[in-house]
């Protein structure tokens, strides 16, 4: 017969679906990691991904930076614009690592200058 643990390399990886709630938007600007791995990650995982951030189910935007193009299409969404979360790939991939969902002011975008503007604009 099997001994204890037979099998248990073989288990399947259960993905906890950390991301239920998640629309993401990655804009391409994800650096090193791959847009299309990030992705199925988020998919995986219990999130979905939109291609266009125009879409007001997004709740996410992806990326290393903001370009100017994608910073003045998100002050154009108005309100839903302050409710969007904009961090690092990192967050995606630290949150798989812990299991869970880590806050997203740990991994924000928004600490540096042009995404200053944005913020500024949503307090007018």
């Amino acid at each position: 017969g099997a001994g204890a643990g037979a099998g248990e390399s073989n288990k399947v990886y259960e993905a906890p679906p950390i991301f239920a709630g998640v629309v993401a938007y990655l804009d391409g600007r994800t650096g090193r990691y791959s847009a299309l791995h990030l992705t199925k990650l988020v998919q995986l995982h219990g999130g979905e991904c939109n291609i266009s951030l125009g879409k007001r189910t997004v709740t996410h935007v992806i990326c290393e930076n903001l370009c100017g193009s994608k910073l003045h299409k998100a002050i154009n969404a108005g309100r839903h614009a302050q409710k969007l979360q904009f961090v690092r790939p990192e967050w995606i991939l630290e949150s798989i690592s812990a299991r869970k969902r880590l806050r997203e002011v740990n991994f924000s975008i928004l600490k540096d200058s042009s995404a200053q503007k944005l913020e500024s604009v949503w307090k007018i």
